[in-house]
């Protein structure tokens, strides 16, 4: 897998893989498409973004059943941590801070990863009291609080270090890269098709290594939707 040590079955058992003239395309358009971060471009005044995208992907996109209309309040990113994605990062501090911090989800350390010009660094700290509402943010050793200037900004760099990191690391190299690629690998390697261990773990394993072998050339390599979608440098994409 690019970018990565994995090892990656050449085929799927249950699964046959995309034709060869699916792959060559999906191939063509990561490699050859511009990769272009056009950074001067910006949004018109009063400019509906999601109503600009929705015009151009509408008719593809599936049925909204659940509108969240609350976004970007110091609620919502309550929400988002501690009843979302984020729910598995929350950590209790030793002991509670003067300023009521008594939970912590802790990225900084992504600010070592590399990103291309233009872009600003993933990281940020983010601290709640006991009953999860947030207290504070630390990003590049600055403490924002709620209604200092920066703040929205700073919440911004924080939700989005948490879903890159979240996607990239536990999502696609954790879940898809490492469990179901390895139990899936080695139960096949290691079991005969008799075997009741590998006949218990196949309903987890169907179509593992398809879904993996398929990442490898649409997300993981170079210029793939992961190094498009992020602001990671290809030094970036290796750190990660």
């Amino acid at each position: 897998m690019p970018h990565t040590l994995l090892e990656v079955p050449s085929d799927d058992e249950d699964w046959p893989d995309d034709p060869p003239l699916v792959t060559q395309a999906i191939s063509y358009i990561r490699d050859f498409a511009p990769f272009i971060d056009n950074l001067n471009a910006t949004w018109k005044q009063g400019e509906d973004k999601e109503a600009y995208v929705m015009a151009r992907v509408g008719k593809m996109w599936p049925k909204v059943h659940v509108v969240w209309d609350d976004r970007y309040s110091d609620f919502a990113l309550t929400r988002f941590v501690f009843k979302g994605i984020g729910s598995h990062l929350v950590e209790k501090l030793p002991t509670a801070q003067y300023d009521g911090s008594y939970y912590g989800v802790f990225l900084n350390f992504m600010d070592k990863l590399d990103v291309r010009p233009g872009f600003a660094k993933y990281g940020a700290d983010a601290y709640f009291d006991k009953y999860g509402r947030v207290v504070k943010i630390v990003r590049q050793k600055v403490t924002y609080c709620p209604g200092d200037d920066g703040w929205e900004y700073v919440k911004m760099a924080f939700r989005g270090s948490l879903v890159t990191k979240i996607t990239a690391v536990e999502h696609l190299l954790g879940l898809h890269g490492i469990v179901g690629n390895y139990v899936a690998t080695a139960s096949r390697e290691q079991l005969p098709p008799d075997h009741p261990l590998r006949r218990l773990l196949k309903p987890f394993t169907f179509r593992a290594v398809e879904v993996v072998l398929a990442a490898t050339r649409s997300l993981f390599s170079t210029k793939g939707s992961l190094h498009r979608a992020y602001a990671l440098s290809e030094t970036g994409m290796t750190d990660v």
